[in-house]
């Protein structure tokens, strides 16, 4: 049986801490806990559970960090997590059945990086999460860091982790890109990427848009990632007041490869506000027909890949006069969401007509 260290690094992490180290307490072999200037009682929670936290001295990067808590493992195999991370009873028993059998050298597994108070997945996508412990297993990156998968990799599909962020963003991540720039540092490829989306989060609308023209210059991207980008592009233009631009992005994201599914309904939306509700339907159907399955690498939205498209669906074939068609959409999209506001609004019509 592999043996398997936990590796986390925390910063006021109180509120939350005791919750995930009890259920690593669980599975892990040991506990690493790397605290990069609390100023609360993280690091006495962190007692309770390991003799194994050390203090690092915070130099915007958050590789550097995380690397460090990976130097302190003495484990075959080594699983990061954070601190408002949440590992459900069944995944810990799967987590220690796992470990006894591991052959690869990275496991891949769910990451649900939005759930809702119902408990509905809003948003997920696969992350490097378990790694044999060797001179391969190394972060990346200085923010948005990633350890690149090596050697044998296996998907784990029901090995989820749930990510309940407590904290309100506070536009770290952009001031750590802002940081780096100004001290010289070239961003490669996939930084760019992330700085543009970072950009635009924080309402830098057109040096967004600068930033991702910049990327598209580049022939490295990672294929979901410059799909993703022209959309982002084309909602960035579209909230700009530039509609031509708007439409520009989304055909060049068709020269990719298979349109994702957010680029299908951005498609979809595209010929829905031109009243034609044909064209339409056939980007919204060509979304939901997406299947599910992000070992691409690709985030995965379920609104905007589910939902938005079933009941845009809905609105096509209720004003082209397929009623039964557009109840099914309808059905559809309550099946996923039962509290969905416009679709309970939409059964509440056909019942009333249905009378």
């Amino acid at each position: 049986m592999a043996t398997l260290s936990v590796c986390m690094i925390v910063k006021d992490e109180c509120e939350v801490l005791d919750r995930i180290l009890r259920q690593a307490q669980d599975f892990a072999d040991e506990i690493i806990v790397v605290d990069t200037g609390s100023n609360d009682n993280t690091k006495d929670i962190a007692y309770k559970y390991t003799d194994k936290v050390y203090d690092f001295d915070w130099v915007d990067d958050f590789s550097l960090a995380r690397n460090y808590s990976f130097n302190q493992a003495n484990c075959d195999y080594i699983m990061w997590l954070d601190a408002d991370d949440i590992i459900q009873d069944d995944v810990v028993n799967r987590i220690k059945t796992y470990m006894k059998n591991i052959q690869c050298d990275t496991v891949m597994c769910p990451y649900y990086a939005d759930v809702s108070s119902s408990g509905k997945v809003n948003f997920w996508y696969y992350r490097e999460r378990i790694v044999r412990r060797c001179e391969f297993a190394k972060w990346v990156g200085f923010v948005h860091e990633v350890i690149v998968p090596f050697g044998q990799i296996d998907y784990k599909e029901d090995i989820i982790i749930q990510h309940a962020k407590e904290k309100v963003s506070t536009g770290r991540n952009l001031q750590l890109y802002r940081k780096h720039i100004a001290r010289g540092v070239q961003l490669d490829t996939r930084h760019l990427y992330y700085f543009a989306r970072e950009l635009y989060y924080n309402g830098a609308l057109e040096e967004s848009l600068n930033v991702l023209d910049n990327f598209f210059n580049r022939k490295d991207g990672f294929a979901p990632n410059v799909m993703d980008a022209y959309v982002l592009a084309s909602d960035i233009s579209a909230m700009l007041g530039n509609n031509l631009r708007s439409e520009y992005y989304l055909f060049e994201a068709l020269k990719i490869g298979v349109p994702s599914g957010a680029l299908c309904v951005k498609l979809g939306n595209l010929f829905f506000n031109k009243f034609a509700y044909e064209s339409a339907i056939f980007w919204y159907e060509s979304a939901l027909r997406e299947r599910q399955d992000n070992k691409n690498g690709a985030f995965y939205d379920v609104n905007l890949c589910r939902i938005t498209p079933a009941l845009q669906l809905c609105v096509c074939y209720y004003r082209i006069g397929n009623k039964a068609r557009s109840k099914r959409y309808n059905d559809y999209v309550l099946e996923i969401d039962d509290t969905n506001a416009s679709a309970l609004y939409n059964k509440q019509l056909f019942v009333s007509e249905k009378d």
